[in-house]
């Protein structure tokens, strides 16, 4: 068997952090041409098929409340950004570690969740929601502490490139 060679690529960014959710779409549009910059520059060599971005990609935790997240820049997932990034995965044929957002969700009301997606050429392989929040300044919940969470808190995706998996910041420790 021929083993499987190709490029990640780690992009480091230096976004504004938004203050409302509609600011947020400059951060994605600064990551799509990053994308595009790291899959064109590589072309010569392995293809990069694997790209991921840090935590808070998206929008970090700026306000002291969860009621503020919630209000100002907690988004649903799959959202206008997921979908931008899902569109260059699969014009690519790439895999997309998203980058951090604060998402709220129907099934937890009142909580918001620091998370990143795995987004491959056919969409959202998972959601990965950070375990080990950075208590006191992080007031998103971990859903490790909510009963009834059934989702894996680690999951991983069968991809063309491997088995792949996430973790957030402090979830390393």
């Amino acid at each position: 068997m021929t083993p499987l060679r190709y490029s990640v690529a780690a992009c480091q960014t230096d976004l504004s952090n938004p203050l409302e959710r509609a600011q947020m779409r400059a951060n994605t549009d600064r990551m799509v041409s990053m994308i595009d910059a790291a899959v064109g520059g590589q072309a010569p060599f392995l293809p990069v098929r694997l790209l991921v971005f840090p935590e808070f990609a998206h929008a970090a935790p700026v306000f002291p409340t969860v009621g503020e997240l919630l209000e100002k820049l907690a988004v649903p997932i799959p959202n206008e950004h997921t979908e931008r990034l899902h569109a260059k995965a699969r014009e690519h044929d790439i895999y997309i570690q998203s980058g951090s957002m604060l998402e709220v969700d129907d099934r937890w009301p009142g909580v918001v969740f620091n998370t990143s997606c795995l987004i491959g050429p056919a969409g959202i392989l998972y959601k990965y929601r950070k375990v080990n929040t950075w208590i006191p300044f992080e007031v998103h919940a971990s859903p490790h502490d909510l009963d009834g969470y059934d989702e894996p808190l680690f999951p991983v995706a069968d991809t063309a490139i491997g088995r792949l998996g996430c973790a957030i910041c402090y979830d390393w420790l």
